[in-house]
């Protein structure tokens, strides 16, 4: 019996180790906003896991940026992907959605990018990451 909890412990770590390790991978080949902050660009790490928060890790920059929780879309997104604004020679993320999942978190709006949309629509831009896990 004992081994059998043991098994089943085990099992269960293993399940909660693997969800917590969801995260997308990408390489961004131009500099983007996310709030405030500028981030060069390069490769990197988009946590979706933490509580109401996106991680953002990668080239010596470690973020955490609020999120407001996207309505589920109907379809499940297949491949994750990053949506991000596009405004004259500025990108902005915008949007970070799980693959294989109809949830996707919206990045609020700086300041500067809404001073930006006054003078015009963005052009959206979907990135598909190069990889992910979950």
């Amino acid at each position: 019996m004992r081994r059998l909890f043991a098994a089943a412990a085990a099992v269960v770590m293993m399940a909660m180790s693997v969800m917590a390790q969801t995260a997308i991978r990408a390489n961004i080949p131009f500099d983007f906003r996310v709030g405030d902050t500028v981030l060069p660009a390069g490769t990197y790490d988009f946590d979706t896991q933490a509580y109401r928060v996106v991680r953002i890790s990668g080239m010596d920059k470690d973020l955490a940026v609020p999120f407001s929780p996207l309505g589920r879309s109907m379809w499940m997104s297949k491949p994750a992907k990053l949506v991000f604004n596009h405004y004259g020679s500025d990108y902005f993320l915008s949007e970070v959605w799980e693959g294989n999942s109809p949830k996707g978190r919206g990045i609020p709006k700086s300041d500067y990018e809404i001073s930006r949309a006054k003078k015009g629509p963005p052009q959206r831009i979907e990135a598909i990451p190069d990889s992910w896990r979950r």
